[in-house]
């Protein structure tokens, strides 16, 4: 016979019963992460079934696509003869199309842009240049000496 105390606790019992419970507790820890992004999916595919409803019924109003709708309706930049020149004189000898300078005034009409370039012609503060492709470019005058 062993010389036991009968009531003395088994610590060796306590530490296995202690790792089994941290064990425990990390794997419903993991599980409990799990399901919260489960239910983070369900809340955006909810999302994403309410914009596909919307989109079968029409135009679609949500906040990002409000946004962008407000920047196309936006009135396109004025065109400035001052700014046109700032513009063409970072690079004078380049020969501009009037679809570059459409593109960096962000303007939206081609035809008023080349109106416009064509009356800064008439002025004369921008020369014109007609290439082998029919197209007009536009430059910076040189200056003439008197």
């Amino acid at each position: 016979m062993t010389n036991q105390d009968p009531v003395a606790f088994p610590l060796n019992h306590l530490e296995s019963m202690k790792a089994e419970w941290n064990r425990k507790h990390a794997e419903a820890a993991a599980e409990a992460e799990r399901y919260k992004d489960l239910l983070d999916s369900a809340s955006d595919i909810e999302e994403i079934a309410v914009l596909w409803q919307q989109l079968s019924e029409g135009p679609v109003s949500h906040h990002l696509f409000d946004a962008s709708r407000e920047h196309v309706h936006e009135q396109p930049a004025t065109l400035d003869a001052d700014k046109v020149l700032m513009l063409m004189g970072q690079e004078p000898d380049r020969l501009w199309k009037a679809k570059d300078v459409q593109t960096v005034f962000a303007h939206v009409a081609l035809t008023e842009v080349r109106a416009f370039l064509n009356t800064m012609v008439g002025e004369g503060r921008l020369e014109v240049v007609r290439r082998s492709n029919r197209r007009l470019n536009f430059k910076i005058p040189y200056p003439t000496s008197a």
